[in-house]
């Protein structure tokens, strides 16, 4: 228990910016499960292929690197809370698109 009341503690010294930004991020790293869980079922769901959940997990992790590469140059000019806003809409557009884009295509499909 010492452990978890030195991390409440380092944490209310922080400035509010970043007490926020942190909480943010815990946020996030609760729902990022739930949330991947989700997007990977839809993607069973529509398709039924085991190929095409393993295609968009190996993606995500093969452009990560090149995301963290990204990122890094991008904080040597801009703001990092900026780029966090950013990286979530960016995150929240790739569901939207797998959502609305597959939904389309399982339609087009059916009616041929």
């Amino acid at each position: 228990m010492s452990v978890i009341s030195k991390e409440l503690k380092f944490y209310k010294t922080l400035p509010l910016k970043a007490r926020v930004l942190v909480f943010s991020f815990v946020l996030r790293s609760v729902a990022s499960p739930i949330f991947s869980l989700f997007i990977n079922s839809f993607i069973w769901r529509t398709t039924s292929s085991f190929f095409n959940v393993a295609i968009y997990n190996l993606g995500f992790f093969i452009f990560l690197p090149l995301g963290f590469y990204i990122n890094g140059l991008l904080l040597k000019k801009i703001k990092i809370n900026i780029l966090y806003l950013v990286g979530l809409f960016v995150s929240t557009l790739t569901a939207l698109v797998i959502i609305f884009f597959s939904g389309k295509k399982r339609y087009l499909t059916e009616a041929s």
